[in-house]
Parts: structure tokens; C-alpha cells; sequence
């Protein structure tokens, strides 16, 4: 079992990370309960308000305080041994028995109030108190109760009653396998009769209640019909108590004499979950008030407490009657509201009190709107007029003779938005600059931010405007019916608009803009607003929903009901709260993810998520639940999604994503993170399976979530990989585009902003050829020179998957970076040229002439420090490259050449090293052959049967050397070195036999052996490797050429060193011919594409198939 450590411990440390908290969770360090021990057995549980009062074995009483985990008194009950305890809670007084029948009454510090006699001659052995009702059951079945108006004894049962509850009326059990229904003062309503013993009971409501005992037996019984609705199997393990959630009736929980805590469902025959909480039997189990957390007991001298959800601090509710609110404006200096109301009228409130500071007439008409001008407050209505305050103190009256819809201040401009479609411009003296007629119709929306400002109107129309002119940039139809409002992003990056659906739209302004649909509410949305730093966002709808949004990740982490619609959001960051307006109250909620305390949404059984998602990372292998599906553990945004992918338990993370969990990330750190850090590459392989999916039906914004990881996706060979690219590069509609073009050049470009520019492009006009625009779904650091994008390139150039090539995603990143290298490898290949020029020319003038040979010393200098440069960046991979060696051969050659030729020394060396110089020279302007499309793939070639034959030309080696010593051996009169030059033209057919009849037979033997094994056999098998490399680069000739293009823009990268910094990220956008053909040119690349699409088919059908059994399932339960 886990240790018992702070609940705070991990959860509220803001340092630790999403990573460290999984790894803590391995290692045993996570939330899951705070252990309090005893002298004695814990016998009795009971909880008031923050307070756990623990009756004792031994007839000692302690009291804890819950939150600080700290013992507050202890006392002794005056017996030797307790046997039942309750208490007061409005008076905080405590009850005990012992083995006496007299009741004793103590304060909650341990004073003895008072001591009483009872009728009982039997040992009391439960006590409960409700109502100013003291109620006491004995051993032999009576019970008695006993108040200030009101003193009564029964014989209620044959034999001991072990428990009384109440909920509306009174319920007792026996071990006669009886329960009886009685009102306030024991009169007997109903009988309820059981096959068993019951020991406990325990009321769910006022309709429902559940029994327990020994002998596997627990019954949910119906109160009002008195009958026995739903006996449950529990195995052969004994339930020792039982507790409703306070938060959920039809929730129980029961502790077991095996040491679980199992939580059971009325709507399902068998227990839910459970977990092991003791390691001896469960005497006691109790809820706080609030039912945040569970407490239970054992044999083990300890309690435990588990939370269940996290306290969140109570909303206040400011009531407003009478009033129709139409606008509102929060003072956050002040800690104010305003409210601006349909008949006119101005209302103050106070949000910390929340009292009323006042009302004032301040329009003859519906007040539309309300601001801040520094210390003024500003008020527009449909009377045409805008009004200035200070407080209730009209002090400036502007009329604008048409009704005011909107209103906008900034720290220059106080824009005003009219019912004819006209913005009105003040500055900041209320001094008119100009009227623009920006809409059709009325302006109901005006925002503005750093850099943008737009306005929105009923004309369905956003329009952008030009901050520093007042002109309108562009406007664009952004909804089907009238817009609502429309707000800006904090960082002025993005718009979020609505009109009168369930569907708001984000925008990323630009010409033409590009929106993002949100869906999640089912009625009209209202009203939208931004936390302080624009993290997060809430959207309301009519029917009363407050949805609370990822800013970054687009996705809904939260519901929340109120009972009426929702009017308008307001955001209050020195509180943390949220104001929520609706049409007759205001409500303040707690904004709980202001604070980074470890808690999950749902805020409910927490514990059991929580031990539920560490069974997961602990290798328990639990199968995927259902019911736990919507769980996120806030603040770090994980769900169980992270957990499948850090064990890489695929199969489950298969159905997981097909249940529809959520694909979070926090802090960067996602599913896809979390498998790819533990190479965990089947999840890998599912994961990028269902973001395509996902990206396509719930979530557009999941590849930006991922651009980090996307990158090493391509150095690992995956089945999804080629699909995955495809969805990540798709095909853009925009409206208003052209669909033609005057030629079938690919045009591509990148921009730091989602928005394709279609000027950009130069399409022409009255073209023909049909065209398509793709932009990619993330963005890409495309900086040639930079650590980024050579990094990107080389995961590309050593994937192993050559059908990566065959997308049209990789081939134009390759493209567009090939287009800026080309210009570098050019000036190498000039570079190149020149050098050997002039290492001719002072081969030919030798020491005549110093200035050839202090030139290409300078040459060579320079393209040595080139590549000590690559050498330095990536020391394991140069040597790995073959045209790296081929350059480093050359500098070193040339510039030992050079030197020699300088000082005159030994002409054979600097001969052969000149020789060796202009070889190597020759190669590498050969290497730079790549630039040229038709030799690219010729020059690949090369080096692939290169590559191919150095093992087969090892062994061609071997058998020349053996056969050459053999010869030598019988040929006494030639050398060794002849010989073996023999040996080795006899290879390629060139032998010459003067004398036959001179030959001994050993040396025919042997020559007609090495015959067969060089020539014929060996030579042939180095004819068949080149051939068959020859048709393996036939075959993927588009790879092939791809892969070189890489190597070319890797290499030309080097130039660029001063850019390796540059982090500059942008989305990638082409233009070209509609249906671009990506396997045009290999036939085994088609073959495989209709393999992929059998495959996909292939998989469609065995998800469906799933889906099915899965609702059978359901169907059948």
C-alpha cells in the first residue's frame, strides 16, 4: 500500500511538475491519506462540522480537529470500556454509555455535564441523538427516549439492537433479521424482515435504505412500499459499517472485515470500486460535513482520512428584485459592482458585504452600457445619450440623437457603437473625433486589445479596424445570424464571438480570417469572459450552464448549473472569484484554478480517482473504467490518458480514447510526451492513431498542443505516421479565395500566423488551373541555420520509413528549405570550382608565383574552419556522412600540398598528394550534383552501392590475398607484390598463359578454382548488389531524391551558423495544383498506399465492432 503523506504534499508545492508528480506517484508519494493513531481500538466515529470525535475501546475520547490533523482534547468517559457514543452537534455536547446503564453528557472539552439513570436494566449499546431526542436501544431489544418534554420505554426488537439512524423517521435493526420504521416518538410505522441478521443500516433517503451484516449479506430496501428491492453479492467478506456520500444519495460506502472500503451504486448490482485502506478489519467508517472527506477506523489503533474533493470556498449571492438587468461593470479597485437596469436606473453593490450603496435614475431608456474613463464612470442607453458620473453626480452629457447599443474605453478612445451601425470616436475629454458608418445594422459589440480592435453588429459582420487611423481594415461574415458580442484575447492574438446558438467561434484575425468552433453548450450562449492572464475562459448559455475553457488547448475542463440564464461574466483577479450576472441574482463563484491545490474535476470521490490512476503507473494493471473517464487531477491537467501512456498499456489507452476521454496537456507535458519520454512506442503509435480523429471531431487546436513532439515522430518507424502527417497538413477552404491559377508552380510560404495570405501567392487572374491551399495544423521552426530546423531535417533524412517521403507535408518543408539553401550550395559549388583552378594553376607554376598558393591556402582555411564547425555542432554523426569525409580528405590534402610545394619538399610526396588533392576536389563538385534534379538521384545511387558492396568487397579482398599467397608459394621467381597484381586482374578476366605445358597441375588446380570463385562468382554477386541497389532507388525514387534534398539543406545549413538560436515558429502554406498525385512515380509506393487504405478500413471495422460489443454489453447489463 502507498504511504500516508500530506494531502498537500505534492498538490500544492507550485514547483512541482506534472512529470515529477507521476514519478512521485511510483514511488509511493502521493495524496492519499493522513493516518492518525491511538492508544486504544477506535470503536466509534462521528464528525461535526471540522471536528472528529473518536470514542475509544478503553473509554477514552479524543477530538481532532480534521484540516489541521491535530488532537484539540482527550478525556475519559469514567468506564472501562465504551460501548456507545453520540453527540449534540448545534450544542457540541457528547453522549456516552459504558457497561453501565447510565448515559453520561460531556462538553466537547471534556467537562462532565451531567449523568442519568435510565430505565434500561440491560447494558446500553447505542445511543443517538436527533432533534432534542436522546434515543438509547439495550442489548435485550428495548428502546427508550428521552427529552425535556418527554420520557418513553419500548420493547422494540426480540434482541439487541446494534444501530439506529434517522431520515424523516426513525430506523432500527436487530439481529432478530428484523428492521422497523418508527415516527419521532416510537410509534411503530413499518416492518422490514430479512433471511439474516442485520447489524447495520444506513438511510440514502428519505425513500431508501440499505442493511448490512454478516454472512455476505447487504439489501437496499424501499421504504415507502416497505419491500426489498436489491440484494447484492458481496462475496464471503463481512461489512462492519456502512456511510452515504453527503454529496450523492445513491452512493454508499461500506468498510469490510477484509480491510476494504468498497463504494456502491444503487443503479448497479455490484460494487463500483474499492480500495485497501487498513491492514486489519474496518470498525468505523464517517463522512465530514461537507462530505470532502472520508474517515475510517481499524483494529490497527488508527483512523484514516481520505479526501473525496476538495473545499471549495461557499459563493455568495447577491439577490436583486424587481430589477431587469441589461448591463453590468466591476470596480476592482473598489470591490464594486454596477448594474445597469431596463428602465434606466444605476444600482451599486458592495462585493464584499454585499449590500446595496445605492440607485439612481440615470436614463429615460434601457441602459445598454457601462465603462470606466479613469476615475469616471460612463453610461450609454437607447435614449441616445452618453452620460459621465462621479458616483451619482451626473458631470458631463453628450447627446448623440440615435440609440447606443455598445461601448468600448480604452486608455486613448472611448468608442460608442450606435443602433444604425454607426461607431462614434471620442478621446478621452468626451471631445468627438469622427463617426464611421462601420455596419448595417446596430453595433452590439465593440473590443478592443494591444494591437486589434473590432467591432460587431447584427449585420452578422466582425469588423477590424486600423488602431492608429480609425479606418477599417477588412471585415468578413463571421456567424449565420446577428452577432451578441464579441471579446478579445489578452494577448490580442485572438477573437471569441457569438451570436444567438450554442456555438461560439474563435477567431485568429487576418484577411481572411480563420475560426476555431467551440461546442459544448446545448442552449443559446450569452456571455463570455477571460481570466486575468487569458489561461482560461468561461462561457454561459440561457439554460443557466457555465462552462470553463483551456485558453490555450481549446477544450472545456468544467460545467457548472445555475438555476437562470446567465446575462453576463465578469472576471475578479484580486479575488479569484468569477461574478456571474443572470436576471435577478448575482452570484460570486470560487475560481478554484487561480490556485494550484492538488484536487480533480469532477470535484467527487477524488481518493478513488487518484487510487484508481496510481493502481495504473503501479503496474496493477487495472482495466479501463468508464466512470472515470471525465477525471482530470487539477492543476496539472492529467487524466488517465497520461497514465496508459507511462505503462504503456495500449489496449486500454485504445478504448480510453474511443470513450472519448480528453487529450490534456499540462505544462507541455501530454499523453504523447509522456509515452515518447518512456519510448513507450506502441501507445505512441495509438496515440497518433486518434488525434487525427480528434482533431476532426472535437478538438482543431490538438496538433498545436503537440508541435513540440512531432518532430521525433519522424525518426520512428509507425504504422499511423503516414495518416497522421496527412491530417496534419489538410487541405484549407477559405472563403472568398480563388480556385484557379495562370500556372502549376508550387508556391509555398510560411507566416507566424494561422491566416493565409492569398496577395502573397500571386495567383494572376482569369487562370486555369485548378489550385488548393494546404496550411500545416501546427507551426514548424523553418529558419534554415537554426538548432530547430536542423534538427528537423535530420529526423527526416534518417527515418527509416521511406513512405514519409511519399507525403506531401515533408515534401514541401523539403522543398521550401531547399529553395533557401539553394542559393548557399551554389556559392560552394563556385567555391568548389575556384579551388581547383587555382590549386591547377599553382600545380603548373609551382614556387614562381606564391599569391595561387597563399590563395587556396586561404580557400581551404576557411572551408576547414567550415567544418570544424559541423564537426563541433554534431561531433557523433559527421563522420557518419560520407561526403564530410570526402571534405575533410580534400582540406587536408591541399593544404599539406601547398605547404610542400612552399618549402620544396620531396617532389614524390607533394606529387602523390596533389594527385590526391584534385581527386578528392573532383568528388566533392561531383557531390554538389545533388543541386541538379535529373543527377540527384544518380549521385544517391552511388553512394547506396557504396555503401552495399564494402562488406562483399572485404571478402573479395580476403579471397584475392589467399589465392595471391597461394601463387607466390608455388611461383618462386616473382614477388609477392606481382603476384598479387596477378591475383587481382585475373578477377576481371586479364590473365596471360604463355606456356601451358609448363604449368604444374597444383597451379591449374588452382587457377581454374580461382577462376570460378572471383570472376565468375564473386564478380557476378557484385553485378547482382549494384543491380539490385539500382532498383531499390528506381523503386523509391521519390524518397531517394528527398532524402538527398535533406542532405543538401543539412549541408548548406552550415552557412547559416548565426542563426542557431533562432526559435522563430511558423505554420507552413502551399499552394498548388487540387489533387496533387504523391505516388506518381512508384508503382511499390501505390501498392502501398492501397495497403494502407485496406488497413485503415481494416481498423475502422474493428473499431466499430468494439463499439458494438460495448453497447451489448450495456444492453445486456
Amino acid at each position: 500500500m502507498f504511504s500516508s503523506v500530506s494531502y498537500k504534499k505534492v498538490g500544492d508545492s507550485k514547483g512541482v511538475t506534472a512529470p515529477e508528480f507521476l514519478e512521485s506517484m511510483i514511488h509511493g508519494l502521493v495524496p492519499l491519506s493522513n493516518t492518525i493513531s491511538f492508544e486504544s481500538e477506535p470503536k466509534i466515529l462521528k464528525s461535526c462540522k471540522n471536528l472528529l470525535i473518536v470514542g475509544l475501546k478503553n473509554a477514552q475520547v479524543v477530538i481532532y480537529d480534521i484540516i489541521s490533523r491535530l488532537k484539540i482534547v482527550g478525556f475519559s468517559t469514567q468506564q472501562t470500556k465504551l460501548y456507545s457514543l453520540t453527540l449534540d452537534q448545534s450544542e457540541m455536547t457528547i453522549f456516552t454509555s459504558g457497561q453501565s446503564s447510565n448515559i453520561y453528557t460531556w462538553s466537547s472539552t471534556g467537562d462532565l455535564l451531567s449523568k442519568t439513570q435510565t430505565n434500561h436494566k440491560a447494558r446500553i449499546c447505542y445511543l443517538f441523538y436527533n432533534n432534542s431526542f436522546l434515543y438509547s436501544a439495550d442489548t435485550l431489544g428495548n428502546i427508550s427516549i428521552t427529552s425535556k418534554d418527554l420520557s418513553k420505554f419500548i420493547s422494540g426488537h426480540n434482541s439487541k439492537i446494534p444501530q439506529i439512524t434517522f431520515c424523516h423517521n426513525l430506523a432500527t435493526c436487530s439481529i432478530d433479521f428484523t428492521i422497523k420504521i418508527w415516527d419521532n416518538t416510537l410509534n411503530l410505522l413499518g416492518t422490514l424482515t430479512s433471511t439474516k441478521p442485520i447489524h447495520i443500516i444506513c438511510y440514502l433517503n428519505s425513500n431508501r435504505l440499505a442493511s448490512a451484516g454478516f454472512h455476505a449479506l447487504f439489501c437496499i430496501w424501499n421504504i415507502k412500499t416497505y419491500t426489498l428491492e436489491k440484494i447484492v453479492n458481496i462475496e464471503e467478506r463481512w461489512i462492519s459499517s456502512l456511510c452515504k456520500c453527503p454529496n450523492d444519495d445513491n452512493l454508499i460506502v461500506a468498510g469490510t472485515s477484509d480491510c476494504l472500503v468498497q463504494y456502491f451504486h444503487i443503479g448497479k448490482e455490484v460494487f463500483e470500486e474499492s480500495f485497501t485502506a487498513h491492514e486489519m478489519p474496518i470498525r468505523g467508517l464517517c463522512f465530514n460535513t461537507t462530505g470532502s472527506i472520508l474517515i475510517s477506523c481499524s483494529l490497527e489503533k488508527s483512523a484514516k482520512l481520505w479526501p473525496m474533493s476538495r473545499e471549495i470556498p461557499k459563493n455568495k449571492t447577491i439577490q436583486i428584485v424587481d430589477v431587469k438587468i441589461t448591463s453590468c461593470l466591476t470596480n476592482i479597485q473598489e470591490d464594486s459592482v454596477f448594474i445597469g437596469d431596463e428602465e434606466g436606473k444605476i444600482h451599486k453593490w458592495d462585493l464584499e458585504t454585499l449590500g446595496s450603496l445605492g440607485a439612481w435614475k440615470a436614463h429615460s431608456e434601457s441602459i445598454t452600457g457601462l465603462g470606466f474613463n479613469n476615475n469616471d464612470l460612463v453610461s450609454i442607453s437607447h435614449d441616445g445619450s452618453l452620460k459621465v458620473w462621479t458616483y451619482s453626480k451626473l458631470i458631463n452629457f453628450i447627446p448623440i440623437k440615435e440609440a447606443l447599443w455598445s461601448i468600448c474605453i480604452t486608455t486613448e478612445i472611448i468608442y460608442v457603437g450606435s443602433s444604425r451601425g454607426h461607431i462614434h470616436f471620442f478621446d478621452k475629454k468626451y471631445v468627438k473625433i469622427k463617426i464611421v458608418n462601420a455596419h448595417s445594422s446596430p453595433v452590439s459589440s465593440i473590443t478592443a486589445g494591444k494591437t486589434i480592435f473590432a467591432s460587431a453588429g447584427l449585420d452578422k459582420k466582425i469588423v477590424c479596424w486600423d488602431l492608429k487611423r480609425l479606418e477599417i481594415t477588412y471585415s468578413f461574415e463571421a456567424h449565420d445570424k446577428g452577432i451578441k458580442n464579441i471579446t478579445i484575447h489578452p494577448d490580442s492574438k485572438r477573437l471569441i464571438s457569438f451570436c444567438n446558438s450554442p456555438i461560439a467561434k474563435v477567431w485568429y484575425p487576418g484577411d481572411p480570417p480563420v475560426d476555431v468552433k467551440l461546442f459544448a453548450h446545448t442552449s443559446n450562449i450569452t456571455s463570455i469572459c477571460f481570466t486575468n492572464k487569458g489561461d482560461y475562459f468561461f462561457t454561459g448559455d440561457n439554460s443557466g450552464n457555465l462552462i470553463l475553457w483551456c485558453g490555450n488547448q481549446l477544450l472545456n475542463l468544467c460545467i457548472f448549473t445555475l438555476k437562470s440564464p446567465i446575462i453576463s461574466l465578469h472576471d475578479l483577479p484580486l479575488r479569484k472569484r468569477i461574478l456571474i450576472v443572470t436576471s435577478s441574482k448575482i452570484y460570486i463563484l470560487f475560481n478554484f484554478l487561480t490556485e494550484r491545490h492538488l484536487m480533480t474535476y469532477p470535484n467527487y470521490q477524488s481518493y478513488l480517482f487518484i487510487h484508481y490512476f496510481s493502481n495504473i503507473i503501479s503496474s496493477k494493471q487495472p482495466d479501463f473504467k468508464v466512470f472515470f473517464k471525465d477525471y482530470i487531477i487539477l492543476p496539472y491537467k492529467i487524466n488517465i490518458l497520461h497514465a496508459f501512456a507511462y505503462k504503456n498499456d495500449y489496449q486500454n489507452l485504445k478504448l480510453a480514447f474511443s470513450a472519448g476521454v480528453k487529450f490534456f496537456a499540462s505544462e507541455g507535458y501530454n499523453p504523447l510526451r509522456v509515452a515518447l519520454d518512456r519510448k513507450s512506442y506502441q501507445s505512441i503509435d495509438v496515440i497518433i492513431k486518434y488525434i487525427p480523429i480528434i482533431y476532426e471531431k472535437s478538438n482543431p487546436h490538438i496538433f498545436y498542443i503537440i508541435e513540440k513532439e512531432i518532430v521525433e515522430l519522424l525518426q520512428i518507424s509507425l504504422k499511423n505516421i503516414p495518416n497522421f502527417l496527412q491530417k496534419a497538413f489538410p487541405v484549407v477552404k477559405i472563403k472568398y479565395a480563388p480556385t484557379f491559377a495562370k500556372n502549376k508552380n508550387k508556391k509555398i510560404f510560411t507566416s507566424e500566423i494561422v491566416n493565409i495570405n492569398i496577395k502573397a501567392f500571386d495567383l494572376g487572374d482569369n487562370g486555369k488551373v485548378p489550385i488548393e491551399f494546404h496550411e500545416s495544423a501546427f507551426r514548424l521552426n523553418l529558419e534554415l541555420g537554426s538548432k530547430q530546423c536542423r534538427n528537423l531535417v535530420r529526423k527526416i533524412s534518417q527515418c527509416t520509413d521511406s513512405t514519409i517521403f511519399d507525403q506531401l507535408f515533408i515534401q514541401t518543408i523539403l522543398d521550401y528549405l531547399y529553395r533557401k539553401a539553394l542559393p548557399f550550395m551554389i556559392f560552394e559549388a563556385i567555391f568548389g570550382a575556384l579551388s581547383i583552378i587555382f590549386f591547377l594553376i599553382y600545380m603548373q607554376i609551382r614556387t614562381e608565383n606564391m599569391i595561387f598558393g597563399i590563395v587556396l591556402i586561404f580557400f581551404n582555411i576557411i572551408h576547414f574552419i567550415c567544418e570544424i564547425m559541423q564537426l563541433f555542432i554534431n561531433p557523433g554523426s559527421y563522420f557518419n556522412d560520407f561526403w564530410n569525409c570526402i571534405d575533410m580528405c580534400k582540406i587536408i590534402t591541399t593544404l599539406l600540398a601547398c605547404v610542400f610545394i612552399l618549402v620544396d619538399w620531396h617532389d614524390d610526396i607533394t606529387q602523390n598528394l596533389m594527385s590526391l588533392a584534385v581527386l578528392f576536389s573532383a568528388l566533392r563538385i561531383i557531390s554538389l550534383m545533388r543541386m541538379i534534379s535529373i543527377t540527384r538521384s544518380m549521385i544517391r545511387m552511388i553512394v547506396e552501392v557504396i555503401k552495399n558492396i564494402i562488406e562483399f568487397l572485404l571478402i573479395l579482398f580476403v579471397t584475392t590475398l589467399i589465392v595471391a599467397a597461394s601463387f607466390w608459394i608455388i611461383q618462386e621467381n616473382m614477388s609477392f607484390t606481382d603476384v598479387l597484381m596477378s591475383s587481382f586482374m585475373i578477377n576481371f578476366g586479364q590473365f596471360n598463359i604463355e606456356d601451358a605445358s609448363k604449368i604444374k597441375s597444383v597451379e591449374w588446380e588452382l587457377f581454374l578454382f580461382t577462376l570460378f570463385l572471383n570472376p565468375l562468382v564473386m564478380m557476378n554477386l557484385l553485378i547482382a548488389t549494384m543491380g539490385d541497389t539500382y532498383s531499390n532507388i528506381q523503386t523509391n525514387l521519390i524518397s531517394s531524391n528527398y532524402r538527398e534534398i535533406a542532405n543538401v539543406i543539412d549541408e548548406a545549413s552550415i552557412f547559416l551558423f548565426f542563426n542557431w538560436n533562432n526559435n522563430r515558429l511558423s505554420f507552413l502554406q502551399l499552394c498548388s495544383v487540387r489533387e496533387h498525385q504523391i505516388f506518381e512515380s512508384s508503382l511499390q509506393a501505390k501498392m502501398k498506399k492501397i495497403k494502407n487504405s485496406f488497413e485503415t478500413i481494416q481498423n475502422v471495422m474493428v473499431e466499430n465492432n468494439r463499439k458494438i460489443e460495448f453497447i451489448m454489453d450495456k444492453l445486456n447489463n
